[in-house]
C-alpha cells in the first residue's frame, strides 16, 4: 500500500511539472502582458491538462480509459495548477466529479476495495507502454495479477480478481468432471506417475529420461497403486514390457518346447503383483 502512495505521489509530481511545462512551452517567445494572457488562456491550459491527462492514462483502453479520466487523483494532478484555479475551474476535465469506487464502503468491504484498486493501479503501472491486443494480454495475465495481490496485501477477504488469478495459477486435476470406472482409471495412471517421479527424484538428464521410461518401474509402480479397473494404457503397455523382457532374460537361448516350458516356470518371477499381461495369462507361452 505504502509503495502505491509513493508511485502514485512520484507520477503526480512528474506529471504536474509537465502541465507548467507544457504551458511554458505554448507560451514560450512571448514577453510581458502577452505572456501573462497566454498561460491563463483557456485553451492553452485546457490542451495541457488534456496532454497531462493523457499521460497519466496512457495504454488505456475503452471503458478503462474513462475510469482512469474520471479518476479523482488524476484529476487532482492535471488540474491544480497554483494560480490557475479560475482558469481550470472553466475547463470540462477539471469540472468532471472525480469518481472513487471505494465511496461508501466501510470495514471490510472498504480494504477489500481499496486492494483491489490498487492491484488495478499495479497492473497499469506494469502494462505502461503496451499497445492494443498486448494490453489486454498483459492485463489479463494470471501470474502478473497474482504478483500485484500480493504486491498489496490486506486482511480481508481477496477480491475476486485475485481468487480467479490465484485459481487460474493452480495445478489443475487431470481427473475432474471424470466418475467410476473412467476416474479410477485416470486416479491409477496419476498416482503411477506420481510413483515414478517420486522414485527418479534427483536424477538429471539422460538419466532421468532413462529412470521415468524404465518399464520395469512403470510396472511396478502401477502394481502399487492398483485398482479394481482395467488398467491405464501405460500400465498395460509396461506391465506387458517388463514381462516379456522377464521372459526373455529368464529362457534366453533355448528353443521349441523347451521354451515354453521355461516360460512356464518363470511366470512366478515375471508375473508377479496384481496386474495381469497377456503373456502372463496365456494358458501357451509365446515361443520367441
Amino acid at each position: 500500500m505504502a509503495r502505491a502512495l509513493v508511485l502514485s505521489l512520484v507520477l503526480a509530481l512528474a506529471s504536474a511539472e509537465s502541465v507548467k511545462d507544457c504551458i511554458e512551452s505554448k507560451c514560450r517567445g512571448c514577453g510581458g502582458e502577452q505572456c501573462q494572457l497566454c498561460r491563463e488562456d483557456v485553451n492553452t491550459v485546457s490542451a495541457c491538462v488534456s496532454s497531462c491527462m493523457d499521460s497519466l492514462c496512457r495504454g488505456c483502453g475503452g471503458e478503462q480509459c474513462q475510469l482512469c479520466r474520471e479518476d479523482a487523483s488524476h484529476i487532482e494532478t492535471c488540474c491544480s495548477q497554483q494560480g490557475l484555479e479560475s482558469v481550470t475551474s472553466q475547463i470540462d476535465t477539471c469540472k468532471a466529479k472525480p469518481t472513487t469506487p471505494c465511496a461508501g464502503l466501510y470495514g471490510a468491504e472498504s480494504l477489500q476495495c481499496a486492494w483491489e484498486e490498487d492491484v488495478k493501479s499495479c497492473l497499469e503501472t506494469s502494462c505502461r507502454g503496451c499497445g492494443g491486443e498486448q494490453c489486454q494480454l498483459c492485463r489479463e495475465d494470471a501470474q502478473r495479477i497474482d504478483t500485484c495481490c500480493q504486491d498489496h496485501w490486506h486482511s480481508v477477504d481477496p477480491p475476486q480478481m485475485c481468487k480467479d488469478a490465484k485459481e487460474d495459477l493452480e495445478p489443475k486435476n487431470p481427473c475432474d468432471g471424470l466418475y467410476g470406472a473412467e476416474s479410477l482409471q485416470c486416479a491409477w495412471e496419476q498416482d503411477a506417475k506420481s510413483c515414478v517421479a517420486a522414485a527418479c527424484q534427483g536424477c538429471s538428464g539422460e538419466q532421468c529420461q532413462l529412470c521415468n521410461q524404465d518399464v520395469q518401474r512403470i510396472a511396478s509402480c502401477c502394481d502399487e497403486h492398483y485398482h479394481s479397473v482395467d488398467p491405464p494404457q501405460m500400465c498395460k503397455d509396461s506391465k506387458e514390457e517388463a514381462a516379456t523382457n522377464c521372459f526373455d532374460s529368464k529362457c534366453h537361448g533355448c528353443g521349441g518346447e523347451q521354451c515354453q516350458l521355461c516360460r512356464e516356470d518363470a511366470k512366478s518371477e515375471c508375473c508377479t503383483g496384481a496386474m495381469r499381461t497377456p503373456s502372463c495369462e496365456s494358458s501357451k507361452a509365446i515361443l520367441p
